[in-house]
This record gives structure tokens, C-alpha cells and sequence, in this order.
């Protein structure tokens, strides 16, 4: 008896000492919603959900070979595999591209391998059938998107300076279209005298004739340089293109075209004609890459050649850094390289030089 009591006084103890369940943590993780797209936040905004598990909100930015463009308050703007998606649910309207059917317009959801666009009529197809997703509605307003980017440089003293610098880009993307309009202007002057006068603006038009390759009916492009005894020269041109690589934030593409080119210049050596016409072939390439969450990269190049005297060829190259400041206020800093390689010589017998290179460094605007 006396060792039972023992045992039993020895157990109390031993419960009474023993550790107790620690306390429940709060769970400070973002808890996404779950569900159908119904009983997402009805808040106006894209969702999407990875095959993590996590959800992000933002809005949708496109989707083209296989990456979902996506931007979010955090992310900024981020790219996604379309393999890592589970689930996408649009708030606002997007134009989608399906494989050998017309682009269509409506609220897109995409769950598993189901995806279905609620718009003029409800469409339910297979996921593997979707090409292309575009914010708005096709050949709308929607489509628009472009930049502005100014920068100035004033000097005064030994020496009195004023240089401006103005770049605009307008483009507008549908589902099997893209359009696209450049401007490069650059006034300088030195205790008053012009140093500097130089303008370029070009376009293309492109259609898409499969996922990666596109024909371009049009593109152009009118170049000043009073120094370069250049009055006008215009370069219209048609040709084909191929988007060559695009993962991960890096895009390029590459295309090949053929024109007609027509040179007026300033002045005249004597005998000379004022104007030059010849057959062109061209060459371009750029290169877009986010290098990071809030730095792009952006790289042009082109050139342009006579079919005859292939010696005779204008280049030009544009490389410019955007750094994310403010919203859609962005820190440029561009560097140009342009060249003829073979200039006129000047009625007063100078020989204009065949490199021009110039960096600005300014402010650039989004919209």
C-alpha cells in the first residue's frame, strides 16, 4: 500500500511540472482567397494564382509564347511562365488570340486546363489553344501605350550652353497587329551659335502571320542633320521579322526589309546633284530586358545599305537604361551612336565627320 502511494504521489508531481502545450502563433501570412473566380474580391482587379499555391493582384498585361506579363503594387511589373500559372481570373476586358479562330473580346478565366471568355458570347475552349492575351478590347483605344523622355543641359560662365533632348515612342499592340512611332529630336547652341540640329522619326507596322514571325507591309523613316549636310532623308521600306527569343524578361527580335531611299542635302559641291536616289536594303534589331524589378534595358539597332555599293550605308544605335522612380516616372539615361560612311563634302570644302555620338540623361513619362 505504502508503495502505491508512493507511485501515485510521484505521477501528481510529475503532471504538475509537466510542460504545457505552447500557445497558438498568429499566423501573419497573407491568407489569399480561394475558390471559384466568384468569391474572389469583387475589387476591380486581375488575380492569379500560381501552381504554389500563392496568389497575386494586379493586372494583367499581356501574354504572348508562353509568358504571362503581370504587374502588382509589390512586384512591379513581373514575368511569369504561363506553366507556373494555375489559375487566371480577369476583372477588366482583354482580347485573346485562340489557335485558327478570330480575336475575340470579354472577361477571360482560366482554371486548370478550362479556360472561358465571357463577352458578345460565352466561349469555353482548352487552355493549350490560347495564344495571346491583350489588355482592352481589340482595335480600341485600349491598345495605345507610350513615352515621353526629355532631358536639358544649361551652362553658362566661360562658356554659354544649352542643349535639349526630346524622345517619344507611341505604339498600339491588338492580337495579330503592332504599330509603332519614334521621335528623336536634339537642339544644341554654344554662346548663341547652333551647334547641333538633328531629327529622326520612324515607324513600322507589323502582322503577325504566326506566333513568332510577321510580315511588315510598311515602315519609314525621315532623318535631318544640317551638319551632316543631310537636309532630308527619307527611307520607306516593307520586309518580314521574327521575334527570335522572349523568356524570363528578355525579348529580341530581328527583321529584314528592302526600299527606296532619297537624299537632299544642305550644300553642293559644284556638279554635284542636290539629290540621290537608291534601292536599300535593311537590316534591325532590338533588345528588351528587364534587368530588374525597377531597371529595363532597351537596345536598337539598324542599317541601312545601298543594294549596289554596299560601302555606302547609314547606321544607327540606341541603348537606353530606365531606372523606376515614381509610378510611371522614369530616370533615362540613353546613349546614341549614328554614322554615314560616306558624308557629302560641304560647298565650302569641309568634310562633315561620319560619327556622331551623344548620352542624355533625363526624365521619362509613361502612359
Amino acid at each position: 500500500m505504502r508503495t502505491a502511494l508512493v507511485a501515485l504521489c510521484a505521477l501528481s508531481m510529475l503532471g504538475c511540472v509537466a510542460p504545457q502545450p505552447r500557445p497558438a502563433t498568429t499566423n501573419t501570412t497573407f491568407v489569399a482567397p480561394q475558390g471559384p473566380a466568384g468569391e474572389l474580391p469583387d475589387d476591380g482587379a486581375d488575380w492569379v494564382r500560381l501552381t504554389s499555391g500563392e496568389w497575386l493582384k494586379g493586372k494583367v498585361l499581356g501574354l504572348r509564347r508562353n509568358q504571362l506579363q503581370f504587374k502588382s503594387a509589390v512586384l512591379k511589373e513581373a514575368t511569369i511562365p504561363w506553366s507556373k500559372v494555375a489559375e487566371l481570373h480577369s476583372r477588366r476586358t482583354v482580347t485573346i488570340l485562340l489557335d485558327g479562330r478570330e480575336p475575340a473580346s470579354g472577361v477571360l478565366s482560366v482554371r486548370g486546363e478550362q479556360a472561358e471568355l465571357d463577352g458578345a458570347s460565352k466561349q469555353v475552349f482548352d487552355r493549350r489553344d490560347l495564344l495571346i492575351v491583350l489588355p482592352g478590347q481589340d482595335q480600341s483605344t485600349d491598345c495605345w501605350s507610350g513615352k515621353l523622355s526629355w532631358s536639358l543641359t544649361k551652362a553658362s560662365g566661360n562658356t554659354s550652353r544649352l542643349e535639349s533632348s526630346l524622345l517619344g515612342k507611341l505604339s498600339c499592340e491588338t492580337a495579330n497587329t503592332r504599330g509603332e512611332a519614334n521621335y528623336t529630336g536634339t537642339q544644341s547652341e554654344a554662346n548663341s551659335i547652333k551647334t547641333s540640329d538633328q531629327t529622326r522619326a520612324d515607324g513600322r507596322y507589323d502582322v503577325f502571320v504566326s506566333d513568332r514571325l510577321f510580315l511588315t507591309p510598311l515602315s519609314f523613316e525621315y532623318f535631318r542633320d544640317p551638319f551632316q549636310n543631310i537636309e532630308q532623308r527619307i527611307t520607306p521600306s516593307a520586309g518580314l521579322g521574327y521575334e527570335f527569343f522572349q523568356r524570363g524578361g528578355v525579348e529580341l527580335n530581328i527583321n529584314l526589309s528592302a526600299g527606296w531611299q532619297r537624299t537632299e542635302l544642305v550644300s553642293l559641291q559644284p556638279g554635284r546633284s542636290n539629290a540621290t536616289e537608291e534601292a536599300t536594303g535593311v537590316f534591325g534589331t532590338q533588345l528588351d530586358w528587364d534587368l530588374s524589378d525597377s531597371v529595363d534595358l532597351e537596345f536598337q539597332y539598324e542599317i541601312q545599305a545601298n543594294i549596289e555599293r554596299v560601302t555606302d550605308y547609314n547606321h544607327k544605335m540606341r541603348a537606353t537604361v530606365s531606372v523606376d522612380l515614381w509610378d510611371n516616372l522614369d530616370l533615362d539615361v540613353s546613349a546614341f551612336w549614328n554614322r554615314t560612311s560616306e558624308p557629302e563634302q560641304l560647298a565650302s570644302g569641309a568634310m562633315p565627320d561620319p560619327d556622331d555620338y551623344r548620352l542624355t540623361i533625363g526624365l521619362g513619362w509613361s502612359f
